[in-house]
């Protein structure tokens, strides 16, 4: 004989029996002769609890929890689930009594290791410190916690501590405030000092700065105003070596010329007296003619005297000639030296300028770096 059984929803069959080795868990199954069959309910069960808890301190307390627990809906532990916890209804003493010594084990292990100051500031980490703990054992029964609840600690019958610590806390917390108050105005004050300070000091510094560009605008000015003066002094000084260059180059062209006009002056005169001594050598020629016919004594007399006298007229022609070659050498070189000196002193005085040029250019090139730094300055 033979019966068909289907699980609800929320339900499984634990069918053991006849040809099963050990449990089967099936939603659906025909049981036959030899068999049996436990339904499983599988819906959680609300526990609450209100667990009694000793901190490191030996301050007892009182620790609400609620819990939500249930079947965990996996193979192995449905199999655990049916052989330790199915013989009893869910809502049955036993499984509340398991749970609850489980819980206050746990949350007492728990709580001796830490001292109540934690305990209550920490319940965010007290919490799943306790749940881990307890899961862990009531996974031993094949259960879960499908949700857990934990309330603010209360103090034991006749215990005011947490109302003391509530009261410490919030002490605390009003003097934080105060304190934070505080150093907020603090702050304010000491912020509004220092952008009083800020604004003092930049505007100093804008005063300074603007001094500064004044004084930079007025040495510019200056600079500028030498600059101009060494530029018309650069070009006068440039016109007057351009002048004394054409002095020199005009004194050159006058001591050549009349070097020339003297040495053609003394060649012309030498001529003519070459001129008189030949007009004169022709006349005693033409005189030594017309004494030819004259007697030999007469002759020899005329000879003397004639020969006396173009004697003494070379002579005179060759001091004149000489003391004439004499007078244009000394005027030629006294025209040189005095060319050459002239030109020397034009050319050290040229020198002097051109070195008074440099400087100034250097001068120039000073205050163009001045300028330059003005500019970045602005």
């Amino acid at each position: 004989m033979a019966v068909y059984r289907v699980a609800k929803p929320s339900e499984y069959l634990a069918v053991t029996g006849w040809g099963i080795e050990e449990i089967q868990i099936t939603k659906k199954a025909w049981i036959f002769f030899g068999q049996s069959y436990t339904v499983l309910d599988l819906t959680p069960v609300i526990h609450t609890f209100e667990v009694q808890a000793m901190s490191a301190e030996k301050l007892p307390f009182i620790l609400p929890v609620i819990f939500t627990i249930g079947p965990h809906n996996h193979k192995k532990s449905l199999i655990k689930y049916a052989k330790l916890m199915s013989p009893h209804d869910k809502p049955s003493n036993h499984i509340r009594e398991l749970v609850k010594g489980v819980i206050e084990g746990e949350t007492r292990v728990l709580a001796a290791s830490m001292i109540m100051e934690q305990i209550f500031k920490g319940t965010n980490e007290f919490k799943p410190q306790v749940l881990d703990k307890v899961q862990q054992e009531l996974k031993k029964f094949g259960l879960l916690i499908y949700n857990a609840y934990v309330n603010q600690l209360i103090n034991m019958p006749g215990h005011k501590y947490f109302s003391y610590l509530g009261q410490k806390t919030q002490m605390e917390e009003v003097n934080q405030e105060t304190i934070d108050v505080m150093e907020a105005k603090k702050k304010s004050e000491i912020g509004l000092k220092e952008e009083l300070y800020v604004c003092s000091d930049a505007k100093i510094s804008e005063n300074k700065r603007e001094t500064e560009i004044v004084d930079a605008n007025a040495d510019l000015a200056t600079e500028m105003e030498k600059t101009a003066e060494v530029e018309v002094a650069k070009a006068e000084t440039i016109q007057e070596v351009e002048h004394q260059n054409a002095m020199v180059d005009t004194a050159k062209s006058k001591a050549e010329l009349l070097s020339k006009a003297t040495v053609q002056e003394a060649n012309s005169q030498l001529h003519q007296k070459e001129k008189v001594a030949k007009t004169e050598s022709y006349e005693q020629a033409n005189v030594a003619d017309s004494i030819m016919g004259l007697s030999d004594a007469t002759v020899e007399a005329i000879m003397k005297r004639s020969g006396a006298m173009a004697d003494s007229i070379m002579k005179r022609s060759d001091a004149m000639a000489e003391a004439l070659t004499k007078r244009s050498d000394a005027m030629a070189e006294a025209l040189a030296k005095r060319s050459d000196a002239m030109a020397e002193a034009l050319t050290k005085r040229s020198d002097a300028i051109h070195f008074a040029l440099d400087g100034w250019e250097e001068i120039a090139e000073v205050q163009r770096e001045c300028m330059w730094n003005n500019d970045h300055l602005f």
